[in-house]
């Protein structure tokens, strides 16, 4: 049984295979056997382009989905498939994956080895993986995964008791660095969803009015949930704007990529 490396991107408007916009598979050695942007035939949601940097001119002379459906299939047939959160790639390929053997999470590999979740460039840097391109591309990150899984493959499962005992010394690491930032300054916390209006505008491109009224916000020291109400986004996306101008540095951000 062949192991398979598997990434993919997607525009976040549909689910499955109608969503995918480029994906990349690679094998035990690290070659790369199938590279492919792929045409949704709709939109990218302006919020995805921001992460994966892929746009509707990339793909629009791309090949759709039941263009690539039957290498794809061919190629996966009788697999053993790994990816970094395979629930959601699995469920990317739909029934180009029907003949997959195996499936292996490196996310839950994390867990049993590590003790904790680890996000993919995190869990790379940790297997000494060099990014061979952006992340959030599909070759890219489909090497950096295979890296992780070899790492992680070499070591040994954590006894419940190291695992209980590791995810306890990580509660009291989060909830000392949270603490840590609201002594910096209170708002430097996560807001609870409950209290967090709809974020209606969440996707849309910011223009460099909201950014000047971002920025003047932070400055007079405005609640997050006043900044909240008038953008009408997510707190992620928020602190995420406010790192993007410099208005917080990166370790500042309670949304940031930390560990688990």
């Amino acid at each position: 049984m062949r192991t398979l490396y598997v990434d993919t991107e997607t525009s976040g408007v549909a689910q499955g295979p109608g969503g995918l916009v480029e994906i990349a598979v690679v094998d035990e050695n690290g070659s790369v056997l199938f590279e492919q942007l792929v045409n949704p035939m709709h939109p990218i949601n302006p919020f995805c382009v921001r992460i994966h940097g892929i746009t509707d001119e990339m793909v629009a002379q791309a090949p759709t989905w039941d263009e690539i459906r039957p290498e794809l299939t061919a190629l996966l047939e009788g697999s053993h498939f790994v990816a970094h959160n395979v629930k959601f790639d699995r469920g990317v390929v739909g029934e180009a994956g029907d003949g997959i053997l195996e499936t292996t999470c490196t996310v839950e590999l994390c867990r049993r080895k590590l003790g904790y979740p680890l996000k993919l460039a995190l869990a790379a840097e940790r297997a000494l993986h060099v990014a061979s391109g952006p992340w959030h591309r599909a070759a890219a990150d489909a090497l950096a995964c295979r890296s992780v899984h070899v790492w992680l493959s070499g070591l040994p499962d954590l006894a419940p008791e190291e695992r209980r005992a590791l995810q306890a010394a990580r509660k009291r690491e989060k909830h000392a660095a949270r603490a840590a930032l609201k002594e910096i300054d209170p708002r430097l916390a996560k807001v609870r969803e409950q209290k967090c209006p709809m974020p209606l505008r969440h996707g849309q491109p910011w223009t460099e009015e909201m950014d000047v009224r971002l920025g003047q916000m932070w400055r007079e020291g405005r609640e997050v949930l006043d900044i909240l109400e008038l953008f009408l986004r997510t707190p992620r996306s928020i602190f995420a704007r406010l790192e993007h101008l410099g208005l917080i540095p990166p370790e500042h951000n309670p949304y940031g990529s930390r560990p688990g």
